[in-house]
């Protein structure tokens, strides 16, 4: 079974590597191993390029536009929620550019970098929502049926008869943003198991997550959260980061 080694759960900020091929078909470029992560948990996926070497041993630039895990092995544990694990990686291209890689081939994989860092903040704001919400309404983060993380705002579809109210949604907001003040450490490691079920922490909160995330809570800047009904028993709530600070001094090539 072809996989992937994953870089980014040894390194959340490195940008490149060098990686072999190991598939080329419609479904995309498949390496060893990548820096590019796909989309997951509601995070939608880098972006990026190829550098290849040609015939006439100039650089060629070729872009991955999505990053799709494929299939692979189930991880089930107790204390865990069932992931899937070593799996390859695909990296979708045009069709056109297939003729261009060729199992064997050195390449090297280059990020977005500004897409990661805006997805990165994406997903570390919509876990200290998380957070808040469950410390004004304990128990209520189970109903999230959906999520959605995107470069400038996340959402989190709940599915609830009792939906959060103007008041709670005040409280919820100045939680989060005390949080960002307070510029809080956060952690991520892994399981003792699986290098890939990883744990999201920040103080006494803890959950499963394998996104991407920020060392610590203060570059997110302060939030706006609205809510919206979306039906009988559905409520949207939007978190909205207009000052956040791009933390591009984390990020580094190899």
């Amino acid at each position: 079974m072809i996989k992937t080694e994953k870089i980014y759960y040894d390194d959340l900020y490195l940008t490149t590597c060098i990686a072999t091929v190991v598939e080329v078909s419609e479904m995309g470029i498949v390496c060893d191993q990548t820096v590019a992560f796909p989309e997951g948990g509601g995070q939608q996926a880098d972006k990026g390029c190829f550098l290849i070497e040609d015939n006439f041993k100039q650089s060629l630039k070729i872009l991955f536009l999505n990053v799709k895990k494929g299939v692979g092995d189930v991880f089930l544990e107790q204390d865990f929620p069932t992931i899937s694990v070593n799996t390859p990686i695909y990296h979708y291209i045009e069709v056109e550019y297939l003729r261009y890689f060729k199992v064997g081939m050195k390449v090297k994989i280059c990020i977005d970098v500004e897409r990661r860092a805006r997805l990165t903040i994406s997903h570390t704001a919509i876990h200290l929502v998380l957070m808040a919400i469950d410390r004004v309404r304990k128990g209520i983060i189970t109903y999230v049926k959906g999520a959605d993380i995107r470069e400038d705002l996340a959402r989190l579809d709940f599915f609830i008869h009792d939906k959060l109210n103007d008041d709670e949604i005040m409280k919820i907001t100045e939680c989060v943003n005390e949080l960002i003040l307070n510029d809080y450490k956060i952690e991520t490691y892994a399981h003792v198991k699986q290098k890939e079920a990883v744990y999201w922490k920040c103080l006494d909160y803890v959950c499963a997550c394998g996104g991407t995330h920020l060392p610590s809570t203060k570059y997110i800047g302060n939030v706006r959260i609205t809510k919206k009904s979306k039906g009988k028993n559905l409520q949207r709530i939007t978190i909205e980061f207009p000052n956040h600070v791009l933390p591009m001094e984390l990020y580094h090539k190899d």
